[in-house]
């Protein structure tokens, strides 16, 4: 009976080895390494994205400015804008920046990031304004 015992319990010290080490090799099979998303340089606090179709612009709330990026992602050119922007949108003709703090919305050439013109309202309407134009 103890042979029995030992038999017995050498039998299951092997399986829950073998078990062990069929999970540590399954885990490894089924580890795989990730590739974090492309980061863009834009500025601090990037709140929102606007498209033209050849060129992403992104309004950057913490440095008061918008960053124009090409299709491959590079920084093509920053604007500087009012305080705070935190919506933009493109119009087939001209960048819309809502500036939150600023308490306007800024018309620039998207192009050269020139300022075509500023009217005043208020800021969490004009984002809203903006996000759905």
């Amino acid at each position: 009976m103890r042979k029995q015992r030992l038999i017995t319990s050498g039998l299951a010290v092997a399986l829950l080895l073998a078990a062990a080490a069929a999970v540590g090799v399954r885990a490894q099979a089924t580890t795989q390494a990730t590739t974090p998303p492309p980061a863009f340089a834009v500025g601090q606090g990037p709140e929102g994205v606007a498209t033209d179709g050849t060129n992403a612009y992104v309004a950057n709330q913490f440095s008061n400015s918008v960053t124009k990026l090409a299709a491959d992602g590079a920084a093509v050119a920053t604007f500087a804008v009012g305080r705070r922007p935190v919506a933009v949108a493109f119009d087939g003709s001209a960048l819309w920046v809502a500036n939150y703090l600023s308490n306007d919305v800024m018309k620039l050439d998207p192009a050269t990031g020139a300022l075509l013109g500023t009217t005043t309202e208020q800021g969490q309407q004009l984002a809203v304004f903006i996000t759905v134009l």
